[in-house]
């Protein structure tokens, strides 16, 4: 008889366990929608900045062989300006007091470029550069002269050098150099090596 109760006391508590109301679960605090972050640049010009070939002397007939300095373009090249940009250099320019006038800043040559990274550079690649052996922080390759150029080997690339070529017209004579990986920038515009005179 005490068993029959125990049991039956049992199976009640049971019953009524089984009858009581879960406990209500919070939903989770909704999260707040944030827009995407901007893309960081990577590029050390400051937006509007281009690279541009100046001619100086008289002997720096392609854009090979002429500088190209950081420039704003003061006015875009049309037909009425015989297709060349005047440009203002943001950077000290060699030379400029010997020039003598503004002519030298009328060109034809405005390059469209960014910093290099490893896979952009292959054989036969247009870049501009700086040439060193040695890599140059940002703060420096923000003002640097540059030398337009065209890859001609990455043998050396696990060293971070690529050594880079152009045709020397005063000499006749094809130049061949090193330059350090980090301070390299890739020609986004196309080259046609034929075209790249001074007029």
């Amino acid at each position: 008889m005490k068993v029959r109760t125990v049991v039956l006391f049992l199976l009640a508590a049971i019953l009524v366990g089984c009858a009581a109301k879960p406990a209500a679960v919070k939903p989770a605090p909704a999260r707040a929608m944030t827009a995407p972050a901007a893309p960081v640049s990577t590029d050390y010009l400051d937006p509007g900045i281009k690279i541009a070939a100046v001619r100086m002397v008289s002997w720096e007939d392609t854009a090979f062989m002429a500088k190209a300095y950081p420039v704003k373009i003061a006015q875009q090249a049309s037909a009425a300006t015989e297709n060349k940009h005047f440009v203002q250099p943001v950077v000290p320019v060699e030379g400029e007091k010997e020039a003598g006038s503004d002519i030298w800043k009328w060109t034809p040559f405005v390059f469209n470029s960014r910093p290099a990274r490893k896979e952009d550079l292959a054989e036969g690649r247009y870049v501009l550069c700086v040439v060193l052996e040695r890599p140059l922080p940002a703060a420096e390759l923000k003002k640097a002269v540059w030398s337009l150029r065209k890859i001609s080997s990455t043998s050396k690339l696990f060293q971070n050098l690529v050594e880079v070529s152009y045709n020397d017209t005063y000499h006749h004579s094809e130049r061949k150099q090193l330059v350090n990986a980090a301070n390299i920038r890739i020609v986004e515009d196309a080259i046609d090596e034929s075209a790249m005179w001074f007029k």
